[in-house]
């Protein structure tokens, strides 16, 4: 999870089946932050939110396969 952001960040929050997984925060001092999910097969989902109401920018959101 990695993003562009002029000020504030974002939180990524990663849920399974209504379960939160994992929640990152990303300031806007943080180049990138990798989240390692169980093997599982199945769909996540990711909700992103404002860390806080000054926040602006872009995120991105890519996959790995280890």
């Amino acid at each position: 999870m990695s993003k562009d952001s002029v000020g504030g960040g974002f939180k990524f929050c990663v849920y399974q089946k209504g379960k939160r997984l994992k929640t990152v925060k990303v300031t806007k001092n943080d180049k990138v932050k990798t989240v390692k999910l169980p093997k599982k097969k199945g769909a996540y989902y990711v909700k992103v939110t404002k860390l806080t109401s000054k926040t602006t920018g872009a995120y991105y959101l890519g996959t790995y396969t280890y």
